[in-house]
């Protein structure tokens, strides 16, 4: 983006499309980007994939870090969203490049300098997720009157439910309700106070995670019948019935795959040979020879 510091007419700086300008000793300056052809080195991909992945996660709680830094922008020229995402690019990634994940644990949301909650506590209940904060009756009217502000983000769906204005400090706990569609679901959260006057805002506090054990991935068990086997599956019209399917054992006939299947009636030399072979194996005494007919009285002696 180009900037006139005085005017249309005065010198232009930043950038214009593939122009670079700038003052250099007095005088408007302007240099042309070139091209590289080398390979990005690990580095910057991890900065550029850091970049765009920080980029894409703030946007999605934009209102709310609108407010967290809005008023550590005022009197700058940067604005909250440019603050946040520099506040965090630099400890919100763990892990080496590409296998990037976000550590919820060291996520800034706001930044300021208002007293910040003590002992605060999150917790899964039926209205949606409860946060706890110490209080004390004592504590000076000012105080007493900064309002919560609560944020849960779901990463599993990629979702963020806030509120920005919740009960005063002097309560001591408030409800962030569910989304029916998000009831029951795996979330971080965060929690800051904001003065009644929003002048004065608090550093965020990370408060951990509810139904951290849905985020898990879920372990298939196999039940198995009473007889030891695994239970049956469905079966289409054209997948045969196995053991498992038929309670029943299968046996499987291995057939060499350079046989070829015979005709019906017809038998192969080799097996003509066989047949042979077991005619002439003949042990004494078991070859009974050819049936024949006696005529009564033949052997009778005379």
């Amino acid at each position: 983006m180009g900037i006139l510091t005085n005017g249309p007419h005065g010198a232009i700086t930043g950038r214009v499309d593939n122009l670079v300008y700038y003052v250099l000793n007095g005088k408007n300056v302007v240099r042309k980007i070139g091209k590289t052809y080398k390979e990005p080195t690990l580095p910057q991909l991890r900065a550029r994939e850091i970049t765009k992945r920080s980029s894409e996660f703030f946007s999605r709680m934009l209102d709310f870090v609108n407010v967290g830094f809005g008023i550590t922008a005022l009197g700058t020229d940067k604005n909250a969203f440019n603050l946040a995402i520099k506040e965090n690019r630099s400890k919100m990634f763990k892990g080496e490049y590409p296998n990037l994940e976000i550590d919820y644990s060291q996520l800034v949301l706001s930044n300021g300098f208002l007293k910040p909650g003590e002992e605060l506590s999150s917790s899964a209940s039926e209205e949606g997720i409860s946060f706890n904060w110490k209080t004390d009756p004592k504590m000076p009217w000012a105080e007493s009157t900064d309002q919560v502000m609560l944020l849960a983000y779901f990463p599993d769906q990629d979702k963020v439910v806030y509120k920005l204005f919740g009960n005063s400090r002097i309560v001591g706990n408030d409800v962030l309700a569910w989304k029916p569609s998000l009831l029951g679901k795996y979330a971080e959260t965060y929690v800051c106070f904001i003065s009644a006057d929003r002048k004065q805002i608090s550093d965020s506090i990370y408060t951990g995670s509810v139904n951290q054990a849905v985020a898990k991935e879920p372990v298939e068990v196999v039940e198995s019948s009473k007889d030891g086997q695994q239970p049956s599956q469905p079966m289409n019209s054209k997948q045969a019935p196995t053991a498992a399917s038929t309670n029943q054992s299968t046996v499987y006939k291995h057939v060499k795959p350079d046989r070829k299947p015979k005709k019906f009636g017809q038998a192969s030399q080799e097996d003509n040979q066989k047949a042979a072979t077991k005619d002439n194996r003949q042990t004494p005494g078991t070859n009974q020879g050819p049936e024949t007919t006696q005529e009564p009285g033949a052997n009778d002696k005379t």
